[in-house]
Order: C-alpha cells, then sequence, then structure tokens
C-alpha cells in the first residue's frame, strides 16, 4: 500500500485506541505500508496482521515519446538498473526490466533510498511496428525527489 498523504487529527503513536490514521482490519498476514517522501508516516492500528513501514519512498517515472510528434509510445521496454557503487542500491540492480503503458507510455518504481542512486540503461521498441532505436538512459533518482524522465525516441522504419 502507498501512502502519500499528511493526515492531521489522528492519534499520534500506533496503538488500538481507535483513532489511528489506519486501521488494519485483517486478523493474520502481512501489509507494507510505503510512505513516500516528505509525508508523514501514519499511526497504525491492527487487528492481527502484520504491518510493516518504509518511509521516504520517492517514486521513478520513464515516459517513452517519440522524438518528432511528442506522442507517447506503449510497448517499449526499459531496462533500468543502479549504475556504479556511489548509490545505496548494488552496482546492478534492476530497477526497471518492463513495457511502458499502452495508455501513459509509462513505467513506474516507487522505493526508498538512503541518498541519491545514479542509474543507467536503455529504453527500444524493436517487436512490433512503429519500431524505435534504442536509446540510453542515464540519470540519477534524487532520494527526496525520485525521477521523473522523458526519453524522446527516433522512429526505426
Amino acid at each position: 500500500m502507498s501512502w502519500n498523504n499528511n493526515a492531521t487529527g489522528y492519534a499520534s503513536s500506533n496503538g488500538s485506541t481507535g483513532n489511528e490514521t489506519i486501521y488494519v482490519n485483517v486478523a493474520s498476514g502481512s501489509l507494507t505500508i510505503n510512505v513516500a517522501a516528505g509525508y508523514t508516516t501514519p499511526s497504525i492500528r491492527t487487528a492481527g496482521a502484520s504491518v510493516s513501514v518504509v518511509s521516504g519512498q520517492v517514486t521513478t517515472t520513464i515516459t517513452a515519446k517519440d522524438v518528432a510528434t511528442g506522442v507517447i509510445i506503449g510497448g517499449a521496454r526499459v531496462y533500468l538498473y543502479a549504475d556504479g557503487t556511489s548509490g545505496p542500491l548494488s552496482d546492478g540492480t534492476v530497477i526497471f526490466n518492463d513495457l511502458t503503458d499502452s495508455t501513459t507510455g509509462q513505467v513506474t518504481d516507487t522505493r526508498a533510498l538512503a541518498f541519491d542512486q545514479p542509474v543507467a540503461g536503455w529504453i527500444r521498441r524493436g517487436s512490433s511496428s512503429p519500431l524505435y532505436q534504442t536509446a540510453a538512459i542515464s540519470a540519477t533518482i534524487d532520494s527526496g525527489s525520485g525521477l521523473n524522465l522523458t526519453v524522446q525516441m527516433i522512429p526505426d522504419e
């Protein structure tokens, strides 16, 4: 579950007052609550499920667009990985190996990073028409604000 809210007026700590920000009304199982960077960690009440909270989540969004028309490109393969040893992720950790959405032309990932993470990779669409040339990606995910990157792709037909 993702949490991107600064709710006020609720219990300030976890417990069973009935006034916690989130009530997990499940007696067993587990739930991870990902708190976006810059938002308050909610107080939590649970009926028995195991709840873990990961704070400081940031979102990485890659958008594919046609360089000439600006039209989004769905079905493009995005491969993005942690580049080098200067970030909190191990070198080579895969962040994306997904296809862009046909409606938005995007892939997204949300995770907590202790400090900025350099990334590298590529995006391509080569298995169905219209085809696009491979485009390199080199950027840094900011540990406080994430990364929102648009990649302009060149047609290859």
